[in-house]
């Protein structure tokens, strides 16, 4: 974490023990929320695993089936976004989140069949990067850490589409070698920015 002697900002982290309690809750909240989404995630991957009709359809039509499961968690995410917070709408969008968790692992579901060991470090990986962020939140001297979400969001996307296009290059050519180089190397940057 980079902190500047010179900057004379306080810290959010220091500035949390005179927060509200409305924003402490809020906190509290959004991380329960996140930990209770993991959860449902992981519970539907060890549940969709072996379940024969979803690997009957992976290996049947392995592209089809995904964006059918992708598209299904656009909308149920479309869906969960278009109410608004009323205490009436609160159960209808608890159980389309507990849906989306549900697609969600669904998707991940065959990752288990190639080995336990892979998966978890994958997590690990994720948790690490998910808490380093929010630490790095939490000890910016100032707003400009959080403004940059943009700009990485943009990056970021930049660094998908590369993925994404790797599969249908070859990195023999120019093309899917700019593509790879993109790939492997925006994350990098991203990761560093």
């Amino acid at each position: 974490l980079k902190h500047d002697a010179l900057d004379a900002e306080v810290s959010a982290l220091a500035r949390s023990v005179i927060w509200p309690e409305y924003i402490s809750s809020r906190i509290k909240s959004t991380y329960m929320y996140f930990g209770l989404g993991l959860a449902a995630t992981g519970g539907t991957m060890v549940l969709t695993k072996n379940f024969a009709g979803l690997q009957n359809l992976m290996a049947r039509h392995p592209i089809m089936a995904m964006v059918g499961l992708i598209g299904a968690q656009i909308a149920i995410n479309g869906a969960q976004h278009s109410l608004p917070y009323t205490s009436d709408n609160m159960v209808t969008k608890y159980l389309l989140a507990a849906g989306l968790y549900g697609m969600i692992g669904t998707v991940l579901g065959p990752l288990l069949h190639l080995g336990g060991p892979m998966v978890m470090r994958a997590a690990m990986y994720t948790g690490a990067l998910v808490s380093g962020l929010t630490v790095a939140a939490m000890t910016a001297p100032s707003e400009k850490y959080l403004q940059m979400s943009g700009p990485l969001m943009m990056g970021f996307c930049a660094v998908f589409a590369a993925s994404i296009a790797t599969a249908f290059l070859p990195p023999t050519g120019k093309l899917g070698g700019g593509m790879y180089m993109i790939a492997v190397y925006g994350g990098v940057v991203l990761f560093s920015a």
